[in-house]
């Protein structure tokens, strides 16, 4: 039995909400509860152990309360996710404008150390850093774009990073170089601190946002 049959036969239904969100070649799921007990847990749990089935179970207290916490998550399912059961609660929420802004510096802040971390541990592997930490920092950019009420068009990476670095301020010409030039280990190696400088002025600008 998959987890959605399962989830519609329960009568009274406890599923506030159950969304699906599709992260490159898999699914993430997030399933709120109107409550949690032992014997939820139990039922799930015997229902998804043998699936691999990436599911995030909230009651829904616990849902409102966290969108504070993660708001970039919360953004992902609200304009990418997908309702499959309940009431879609997500729709009408917002995230604060501050709270994502601590969490875009946070990854930001983050990755941008892991990056040096990494750099003078492998000094010579500068094309493979960049290639492991680019689609994290993408992933970030477009939380940005939509923080600065800018578009982000996910087919237009080129596009969407020109307008975001005239709203910085910051010259990303060399972002945008590497997305496409991501297969040449030769280009990457020989931008490597270019890359490097160009996310410091970015979190540097996230910092001093209000």
């Amino acid at each position: 039995m998959t987890l959605t049959r399962y989830l519609k036969d329960l009568k009274p239904s406890p599923v506030v909400a159950y969304y699906r969100l599709k992260q490159g070649v898999s699914f993430q799921y997030i399933l709120i509860l109107d409550q949690i007990n032992e014997m939820v847990l139990k039922d799930l749990s015997a229902i998804i152990k043998d699936t691999y089935l990436e599911c995030k179970i909230l009651s829904e207290t616990e849902f409102l309360n966290c969108l504070d916490v993660f708001p970039m998550e919360f953004l992902d399912f609200k304009y990418q996710g997908e309702l499959l059961l309940g009431s879609d609660i997500i729709r009408d929420r917002k995230a604060s404008k501050k709270n994502l802004r601590h969490e875009c510096e946070f990854y930001l802040r983050s990755r941008l150390l892991s990056l040096r971390e990494a750099y003078v541990s492998i000094p010579d592997q500068t094309a493979l850093l960049i290639n492991d930490s680019f689609p994290l920092f993408r992933q970030t950019f477009r939380y940005l774009a939509l923080m600065l009420r800018l578009k982000w068009d996910v087919n237009d990476f080129e596009g969407s990073m020109k307008t975001l670095g005239k709203t910085m301020g910051v010259d990303v010409s060399i972002l945008i170089r590497i997305h496409d030039h991501l297969d040449r280990p030769q280009f990457l190696d020989a931008h490597f601190f270019e890359y490097h400088d160009t996310l410091t002025e970015i979190v540097q600008f996230v910092d001093g946002m209000d």
